[in-house]
């Protein structure tokens, strides 16, 4: 088949014509070609380079056009932004709202609140090689939250608060020697706000880890 002899793609085609014109004509009595047939063959060869020539043109003047329509709005738009920003500076050290109807732009929009801290969530603990306790949860520190953690001794009623971090994680470095069980709570903050509190979790130690 043809297609086999003179590649697959239309620019090979192209290629494989152009390439035999010559031999074509030095043999085409031998090879049963005539003249007409050459300049047949010759006109159309010459056609679709010329097309392909131009259709290549083309394609690069389209992307050169499209790349420069894509600079022009980058640009607009990063100096409009900045005449944005100073038509709401305006209005803003002025204290005068009709700024932004005379602009004919809406008013930025109020902040929204963060909302109350969401409590931290699967409390888990393990013992560190120098006896340490590092405490973690899950949680969000999105929107300025942070968190706080406290601890109770086993055979205590009462709470130590132990320290804050802006992490999921706390490490107790002040447990005390012989300790048998701890119960940690983590509480989330933010702003005044405080949460109810996770689940407080039970550590055991020793014979106590043991027995549980």
């Amino acid at each position: 088949m043809a297609g086999e002899v003179t590649g697959n793609t239309r620019l090979q085609k192209i290629e494989f014509y152009e390439a035999h014109l010559s031999p074509w004509n030095t043999n085409s009595a031998a090879i049963g070609l005539n003249p007409a047939m050459m300049t047949e063959i010759t006109t159309f060869t010459t056609a679709a380079r010329a097309a392909y020539n131009a259709a290549i043109a083309a394609r690069n003047a389209s992307k050169a056009a499209t790349q420069n329509f894509y600079d022009a709005v980058t640009e607009m738009a990063e100096y409009g932004s900045s005449l944005i920003s100073t038509i709401r500076a305006k209005a803003e050290n002025t204290a005068d709202p009709s700024v932004y109807t005379k602009a004919q732009i809406p008013p930025p929009a109020a902040p929204t609140p963060a909302g109350p801290p969401t409590d931290a969530t699967n409390l888990r603990a393990n013992v560190l090689n120098d006896g340490s306790i590092l405490v973690e949860w899950d949680g969000t520190v999105r929107n300025g939250q942070f968190f706080s953690v406290r601890r109770q001794l086993s055979g205590s009623t009462a709470w130590t608060n132990l320290g804050s971090v802006r992490v999921k994680s706390y490490v107790d470095t002040s447990l005390p020697s012989g300790t048998s069980a701890a119960v940690y709570q983590v509480f989330a903050h933010r702003g005044s706000q405080t949460s109810a509190g996770s689940e407080p979790l039970i550590v055991y130690f020793g014979s106590e880890a043991q027995a549980a």
